[in-house]
């Protein structure tokens, strides 16, 4: 108990990063690349889905610190944020083009839909543009001086892209859905998480404050009860299938308390870990393994496709279960190297620079 009363007290210091922020983020990228495989049994994502986007936003709000003008935070976000967009779109559009049995569009049509970024047609990187575009509102509302008005405002944005979502027929468009370019009625929803969390974080902040064990004990069997409950309620009564960011089920106040649910639920559970340099590690580079991740399990997925162990695995759940949680912690350590080659030679990659060598200081002997 003692030892977790100095990592929380550690976690409020300004010049650290928050551990249980980077576990928190290390989770959800776990989801994140479970969800994409193949392998990955359908039953669990009524566990998983209605968090492990909507709390990346949350945490990109609760950890924002910038008091820079609007053009330089642009600036900034244009560069940690597309940068990496464009440069996993060139990444794709080699990998699919030297490698066989690699399917792809034409190259035209690939580049056209990297840049109008309609969800599922294309966008690669979609999450990491949607949190670009959601910076834009986030910015205007934290200039607005009352925390209530700040998080009504972002409420209501909220809402409006959830009723777009559901109510919007998809036929009124070209393109067959009713996603708008840029994902903005996703990013009204993502800035309205970003909002409350930001508001939290200069309010008082509880998430940060040390509790007794029986305490936190409480919360979190607490919070992980109720989030069961309306797991099971939303997949037997209600929806019948995952709720989520871009899933929005049939009720915008379902979908909201379910989400919200999750989110406290995921960051009581988050502070129970032990902050290792494994989980730490992931988590602070949580970018790269975004940009990366795909194209491990396309090659995992070609490979037991090849091999004919595909079907066999699929046939059975739980040896799917299994496999989908094995291929995932794979993934997560096959990219350490590539981060840390990133991060060490490459940081351009990701819209930031080498560090500047310091000078030597002369020696005023000399």
């Amino acid at each position: 108990m003692e030892e977790t009363s100095v990592r929380m007290q550690a976690n409020t210091e300004n010049t650290e990063r928050i551990a249980w922020c980077d576990i928190a983020k290390c989770i959800c990228i776990f989801f994140v690349i479970f969800s994409h495989q193949a392998t990955s049994p359908a039953f669990l994502r009524h566990f998983f889905v209605p968090f492990f986007l909507a709390l990346f936003f949350f945490l990109s709000g609760y950890v924002y610190k910038n008091k820079t003008g609007f053009f330089k935070l642009m600036r900034q976000k244009a560069l940690t944020l597309l940068v990496p967009v464009l440069f996993t779109g060139l990444i794709d559009f080699v990998i699919e083009r030297i490698v066989p049995g690699w399917s792809h569009d034409p190259l035209t049509k690939e580049i056209a839909m990297l840049f109008l970024q309609i969800r599922e047609q294309g966008d690669k990187l979609w999450f990491v543009v949607c949190l670009f575009v959601a910076f834009i509102p986030f910015y205007f509302i934290l200039k607005l001086r009352d925390k209530r008005a700040q998080i009504a405002v972002s409420t209501v944005l909220g809402i409006c892209g959830i009723a777009w979502g559901i109510y919007v027929p998809g036929h009124w468009f070209p393109w067959g859905t009713n996603a708008l370019p840029w994902h903005i009625p996703t990013a009204l929803v993502a800035c309205h998480f970003m909002v409350v969390a930001n508001v939290i974080r200069n309010s008082g902040d509880f998430l940060q404050k040390n509790r007794p064990l029986k305490q936190r004990a409480i919360m979190t069997l607490s919070s992980l009860a109720i989030y069961v409950t309306l797991l099971i309620l939303n997949a037997r009564l209600i929806n019948r299938s995952p709720i989520g960011i871009n899933y929005w089920g049939r009720s915008i106040l379902w979908y909201l308390l379910v989400s919200w649910v999750s989110v406290f639920t995921m960051i009581f559970v988050s502070q129970w870990f032990r902050p290792g340099k494994l989980l730490l590690y992931i988590g602070r580079h949580t970018l790269i393994y975004f940009m990366l991740q795909s194209k491990c399990y396309t090659l995992i997925e070609l490979i037991l496709e090849k091999t004919g162990l595909m079907q066999p695995i699929l046939s059975h759940i739980v040896l799917q279960t299994v496999v989908a949680f094995a291929e995932t912690a794979v993934i997560c350590l096959i990219l350490l190297l590539p981060a840390f080659l990133i991060e060490r030679y490459f940081p351009f990659v990701i819209g930031k620079w080498y560090p500047k060598r310091q000078k030597p200081h002369e020696d005023s002997h000399g």
